[in-house]
């Protein structure tokens, strides 16, 4: 799914809600933790012996929260992450090194409340992310190389959580499961694709 088209989805969501829901619509902003990984990532580059780890980065973004039924909004959200790894022991890369994948991310997630009253209640959320890859490196001890060609443009992910909303703030955990290979297999000679995964913590506010 292109930009355009993850757009064009968020403006007829917009546009189903009933102008009597429409005076619930809801906005705010999120920030919080973003703590990504490649599973079998060494595998993949052929390395058994890489010892990996987990990359952990600041998320920032906005989401807006549209009613569908008293207790259901769909809430379509825009975020700046980062994901990748770190990763040592590398025959083709020396030292101490992380793969830096910024995205632009669009979450279309379905949000349930356990209480209709949006000020203090428990809710779970879930639904699909599109991303879209606006820069790839490999940065280390020998200095920084871009892998842009090497990665592709989109990625498709699948969220779940819940938090919790008290008054204007919320705080929620998310867990993201990347559904489509990062890795261009005509560019980056993978033995298997790779797929991003994160779990994040966020906090919020509620306009």
């Amino acid at each position: 799914m292109t930009l355009k088209r993850a757009f064009a989805v968020c403006l007829l969501l917009g546009i189903a809600v009933s102008p009597a829901a429409a005076q619930d619509i809801a906005g705010g902003l999120k920030g919080g933790l973003y703590v990504s990984t490649i599973p079998d990532f060494a595998t993949a580059v052929g390395e058994t012996g890489l010892d990996t780890s987990s990359r952990a980065v600041l998320a920032i973004g906005g989401f807006v929260a549209l009613p569908v039924a008293t207790q259901l909004d769909i809430q379509p959200e825009l975020f700046y992450t980062q994901k990748g790894l770190r990763f040592v022991g590398s025959e083709a890369f020396e030292g101490d090194n992380t793969v830096k994948l910024a995205y632009i991310e669009l979450p279309v997630l379905a949000v349930y409340r356990f209480a209709a009253d949006r000020t203090r209640t428990g809710y779970v959320l879930a639904g699909p992310a599109f991303a879209f890859n606006t820069s790839a490196k490999v940065d280390g001890d020998a200095g920084e190389v871009d892998v842009d060609d090497d990665v592709r443009g989109t990625e498709v992910s699948l969220i779940f959580g819940g938090g919790y909303s008290f008054g204007r703030l919320l705080a929620e955990a998310r867990w993201t499961e990347g559904l489509t290979a990062l890795n261009e297999q005509n560019q980056f000679v993978l033995e298997q694709d790779v797929r991003n995964r994160a779990f994040t913590i966020l906090f919020g506010v509620r306009f």
